[in-house]
């Protein structure tokens, strides 16, 4: 029988979840899944870096189901604080707005000929800014990239 609504009751009566480790494991088997043991892991890694779990016909991210499976709510972003998407552990994760979420890109874009994040060019000088907010104009690019970090992380 096929589930139309994920509950967190009948994700706890078909999956385990270690919130030390973050892992899923199979509670137990389900007609027509023989395949699976209970105990074995539940989820495989998908080529975006991310675990995921398929449950009755669906595939869903192993962080939210962490998340969904401790708290009972889904919120619309869930975080991985450390940066690791493997890391599925309660304590690595947050529920997050997307603004802020996007505050978690870790590397320049490829057009960006300064090599920090938060800073171009101008003239003779670095500019600095974060979400279309000027932060100030620097003399170095080093500059401007830690004026870009401290305000990154009072934003956070």
């Amino acid at each position: 029988m096929t589930k139309d609504i994920l509950t967190q009751d009948y994700l706890k009566s078909i999956l385990h979840y270690n919130p030390d480790t973050g892992i899923f494991t199979w509670a137990k088997i389900r007609k027509g899944n023989n395949r699976r043991k209970i105990g074995e892991v539940a989820g495989w890694l998908k080529h975006d870096g991310y675990w995921y779990l398929y449950i009755d016909g669906k595939m869903y991210y192993a962080h939210r189901m962490a998340w969904f499976y401790v708290y009972g709510e889904l919120p619309a972003l869930i975080d991985h604080i450390d940066g690791n998407k493997l890391n599925n552990a309660i304590v690595n994760l947050r529920p997050l707005s997307k603004s802020k979420n996007c505050l978690n890109v870790k590397n320049p874009r490829k057009n960006n000929t300064t090599g920090f994040l938060g800073v171009r060019k101008q003239n003779n000088s670095y500019i600095a800014t974060i979400k279309h907010q000027y932060l100030g104009s620097f003399k170095t690019p080093e500059e401007a990239h830690e004026a870009y970090l401290k305000a990154k992380h009072s934003l956070l």
